[in-house]
């Protein structure tokens, strides 16, 4: 872990963006509210913040350090059954905060991912 003892905090902020693409049938069923695991961009959200939090224990000499705010959203893009998310993670420190955005978005993409699958099977 790299030594960060003798820098100044300062007011940092990451933003991570992602897009899934979830084919037709699922697109228009997550649209519609009829997935049968329920909403996945509401649950993407839970579980990108609680991700982005716990990711000094996820990544290998991470800093562990206190979120100020972390924003999960969802842009729908109808044109290509396709979910565009974000995480915003946001902190005053003497690290920056790009592996707690990079993870939040990574588990919130996952979180979608999974909860649409019985739609469409692999």
């Amino acid at each position: 872990m790299a030594d960060i003892s003798a820098k100044e905090p300062t007011h940092r902020v990451a933003i991570a963006g992602g897009k899934i693409v979830l084919g037709e049938k699922a697109f228009e069923q997550l649209m519609e509210g009829r997935l049968p695991k329920g909403d996945p961009l509401a649950m993407a959200e839970i579980a990108g913040i609680q991700a982005a939090k716990k990711t000094p224990s996820l990544i290998p000499l991470c800093h562990p350090i206190s979120l100020n705010r972390v924003l999960v959203r969802s842009v729908p893009r109808p044109e290509e059954y396709a979910v565009e998310l974000f995480c915003v993670a946001e902190i005053a420190a003497k690290t920056g905060v790009e592996m707690e955005a990079l993870t939040g978005l990574s588990v919130a993409l996952l979180t979608v991912w999974d909860l649409t699958k019985p739609v469409n099977p692999a």
